[in-house]
């Protein structure tokens, strides 16, 4: 491919094959959407001008993309955004990635958000563990009819810079915070509160290390060392010593961990209901946290 002429269809057979010898089971369409990045089309274009020569300088790109791509670099990364929840957000290297599991949070914030209080509440809802903004966004942006507070923590300054872009790309209006998990926020009144925290047992590192996009992504968003428990430990620990009496926690999880992290919970938040809530994939996502009511509203 790299001293001739090139179409698009072939560019993509050939793009493909390459992906597949390094086992990437989404070869074509990763190739695909490589392809619209450089060219600054959409796939469509792909499908009806597949006889379209390659210039120089897009040959060029698209193979350096896919020499990337082969290495198991995560396709985001490559373009430098993700969507999520019909969203699109800039990614970069040293911020997680959001996924679509992570939806489920954020489906789940909003029921609560909507059954219990009105748009005219001034209520604040705060993202410990922010990233991308992914989260926080998606709910403002869900939620721009209200006078709710919206507020978002993370450790990592690259990713507050993101989120940043993010909220100001997605024209919502959210305050970004540096800090330790709760530390920020322990004399605000919260009223809701989200938390994505590292949950990965520290030695996947070794299983995933050669072989997995995930290898690329920020190890300090992703590991929670040996049992996957710490960050949560120390966030629950927080929790009792602040004396933060949320309305509403919902904390995503590994799949393994809801009786652990149910076990937390209940330690330091004893009069709350503890319910664990299944992705679409059917397993374990969410630990949902909330305050028991003697008179709900109807």
């Amino acid at each position: 491919m790299k001293n001739t002429t090139i179409t698009i269809t072939k560019a993509l057979v050939q793009a493909a094959s390459k992906l597949q010898k390094s086992k990437i089971k989404t070869a074509a369409l990763d190739a695909e959407i490589l392809l619209t990045h450089v060219l600054k089309k959409d796939r469509i274009f792909l499908y009806t001008q597949g006889e379209y020569i390659l210039k120089t300088s897009e040959k060029n790109q698209f193979l350096k993309l896919i020499d990337r791509r082969a290495k198991y670099e995560p396709v985001a990364y490559l373009i430098s955004h993700r969507d999520f929840y019909d969203l699109t957000f800039k990614v970069a290297s040293g911020v997680l990635i959001p996924r679509p599991e992570t939806e489920l949070l954020v489906d789940t914030a909003l029921d609560f958000i909507r059954q219990k209080y009105q748009p005219t509440e001034k209520i604040t809802v705060a993202d410990i563990g922010t990233g991308s903004g992914a989260i926080i966004i998606a709910l403002a942006k869900n939620l721009e009819k209200t006078k709710h507070q919206f507020l978002a923590i993370d450790t990592s300054a690259k990713a507050i810079k993101i989120a940043t872009e993010n909220a100001k790309l997605n024209k919502v209006k959210i305050k970004f915070i540096k800090g330790d998990l709760l530390k920020p926020i322990k004399s605000k009144k919260i009223s809701v509160l989200l938390a994505n925290l590292p949950y990965l047992k520290t030695d996947l590192k070794l299983k995933v290390a050669d072989e997995k996009s995930i290898k690329y992504e920020p190890s300090t968003a992703l590991y929670g060392g040996q049992d996957g428990l710490e960050v949560f430990r120390k966030f629950f620990k927080q929790i009792e010593d602040f004396k933060l009496a949320p309305d509403f926690i919902a904390i995503e999880i590994d799949s393994s961990q809801g009786a652990s992290v149910s076990r937390l919970a209940k330690k330091s938040l004893p009069q709350y209901s503890i319910e664990v809530k299944k992705d679409f994939t059917g397993r374990n996502r969410l630990v949902v946290i909330s305050k028991k009511e003697k008179n709900p509203r109807n």
